[in-house]
């Protein structure tokens, strides 16, 4: 009896996890629209940034047994969504940048392996900014080919998921004692962007009156991410930054969704 309650505990917390990842990052089995496939394409942007700020988490041991769950769930998301997009052929182009998104990937991919310290996470962080730069191409690449406004929408929307993980990520590398103009600068201009693109996404005219509440709610929510990370020097809050990260991601995964739904 004990064992069958070991075990059925054991599922519970395994099939909690997988709601978790669900709730966030919704996937479909295959690409069915343009629009989902810069929305795909663009959540891989987002994950680049969410292996480093697991990676971190990890090293930090902060909710360290849900950072692991993140980094296996975004490994796991990457690969599958990269096949999605690989199986999507929308022109030469396209497929060349996944090509190169795929190669770099691996290095990526077997990096995470190693031991989460402070050296490891600034290489980790080295080989994410190389493969983010390429699968950002790659959203480029089909918004061009979509021909559509609502396809930049996708894309700037999309964006801003990478940019609550990136602002994420350099916190919690930040926290670890990893300090440098290129971090703070990079962090900087992370809030300003993510700042920026909010206010124009709120402005667009094809917004539906469900997308502007949603939006509304998000610069609610930056609002209170941008009190929280300015603490004294010296002060740090990973769990809190970590957890309103999540909370932004979901809601502009929610909005990503609805724009590509109108693509």
């Amino acid at each position: 009896m004990k064992n069958s309650v070991v075990s059925l505990k054991s599922l519970s917390g395994v099939m909690v996890a997988m709601l978790s990842l669900l709730l966030i990052m919704p996937v479909q089995a295959e690409i069915v629209s343009m629009g989902d496939a810069i929305n795909k394409a663009g959540r891989q942007r987002m994950l680049t940034q969410r292996i480093v700020k697991a990676y971190c988490m990890i090293g930090l041991d902060v909710k360290s047994d849900e950072a692991k769950k993140q980094l296996s769930g975004a490994i796991k998301l990457f690969e599958q969504q990269l096949a999605e997009l690989e199986n999507y052929y929308v022109n030469a182009n396209v497929s060349e940048g996944l090509r190169k998104v795929k190669s770099l990937w691996h290095g990526v991919k077997a990096f995470t392996s190693e031991t989460p310290n402070n050296a490891n996470a600034m290489k980790l962080r080295d080989k994410s900014e190389e493969l983010l730069r390429a699968a950002h191409e790659v959203v480029l690449l089909l918004q061009d080919a979509s021909g559509t406004a609502t396809g930049r929408l996708v894309n700037i929307a999309g964006r801003q998921r990478m940019l609550s993980q990136r602002m994420a990520n350099l916190y919690m590398m930040k926290t670890m004692g990893i300090t440098g103009a290129r971090y703070s600068g990079d962090f900087s201009t992370a809030m300003l962007e993510f700042k920026g693109a909010l206010g124009e996404l709120l402005g667009a005219p094809e917004n539906t009156p469900e997308i502007t509440r949603k939006l509304k709610s998000v610069r609610t929510q930056f609002s209170m991410f941008e009190y929280s990370v300015k603490t004294k020097s010296g002060e740090f809050i990973p769990g809190l930054i970590a957890g309103s990260s999540e909370k932004i991601l979901k809601q502009m995964n929610e909005i990503t969704g609805l724009y590509a739904s109108l693509n």
